[in-house]
């Protein structure tokens, strides 16, 4: 028994050298890449990986843990599993869909070690990403469409909720001129649900909301609707990426404009007018 002792501390000792040798001889631990960065436009339930210059765990080993034992942090704080893929890549997984408009900020910390090369990382790694902001798909009435109400209720579609207390501030509608004209933000009536967006889902009926002005427009009047860079989804921190612009055209004045009396047979006699009217 005594001589197997001495013959395991024995190996243990020829073999400590090369050991420490092999860990003289690794390069520093690094960070080669991470993902996601930046802007996103869809993340469902998208991993945050991070990748090294060198394997920094063994293969065979446990290499799954819960996220509050996760090497890294994440702010704002999301559940989720941790593990490592193959020997050189950290992994972390959430248990739901990342939520919208929100930045998170993944932080590695210094001195983070390689279990194999016992190389430990010489400074912090950090890195951030945004989940999806709110985008406008489309406005009624459309781009330059003509003859608009003087007291137009204008719906916008968006991809995701947006924040109707704080929307007004961040929209405008502005009149050839210049003149700015006051808005105010809404969420739909269930009639005008049904009567103009029964097509939707009821998720994304949710994205849709009113603009109306607070004041009656001038005819025959170009105006531009600006919803601008930073109105607020509903859930989350961040805003709109980019402003969104739109344009329509109120109706003029009644007037004639051409009439037809006369001409080869057979012939209609024939009346046009400035703007479209009733039968």
């Amino acid at each position: 028994m005594m001589k197997k002792t001495y013959i395991t501390m024995l190996t243990v000792l020829c073999l400590l050298p090369g050991m420490r040798a092999l860990q003289a001889a690794s390069p520093a631990l690094k960070v080669l890449s991470a993902v996601p960065k930046g802007q996103q436009t869809s993340m469902g339930r998208q991993a945050v990986n991070i990748h090294f210059n060198q394997p920094v765990v063994a293969l065979g080993e446990d290499t799954s843990f819960s996220s509050d034992k996760c090497p890294f942090t994440i702010t704002p704080q999301v559940k989720g599993t941790c593990r490592y893929s193959g020997t050189q890549t950290l992994v972390f997984e959430p248990t739901e869909n990342w939520p919208d408009a929100t930045e998170f900020t993944v932080t590695l910390p210094k001195g983070f070690k390689s279990t194999v090369s016992g190389q430990k990382l010489g400074n912090a790694y950090r890195f951030s990403f945004r989940t999806q902001v709110p985008q406008i798909t489309y406005v009624i009435p459309y781009n330059n469409e003509h003859w608009i109400s003087l007291n137009p209720t204008l719906y916008v579609t968006a991809t995701q909720p947006v924040a109707l207390s704080r929307a007004s501030s961040f929209i405008t509608l502005a009149a050839q001129e210049g003149q700015n004209i006051p808005v105010a933000a809404r969420a739909l009536t269930e009639v005008e649900l049904d009567k103009h967006f029964s097509y939707l889902s009821s998720q994304e009926k949710q994205n849709v909301f009113a603009v109306s002005p607070t004041q009656t427009l001038q005819m025959g009047q170009k105006y531009t609707l600006t919803l601008q860079e930073g109105l607020p989804a509903k859930n989350g921190n961040l805003g709109m990426a980019h402003p969104y612009r739109t344009s329509f055209f109120t109706y003029p004045s009644l007037k004639i404009e051409k009439v037809l009396s006369s001409g080869c047979l057979p012939f209609t006699p024939a009346v046009y007018l400035s703007t479209p009217v009733r039968k």
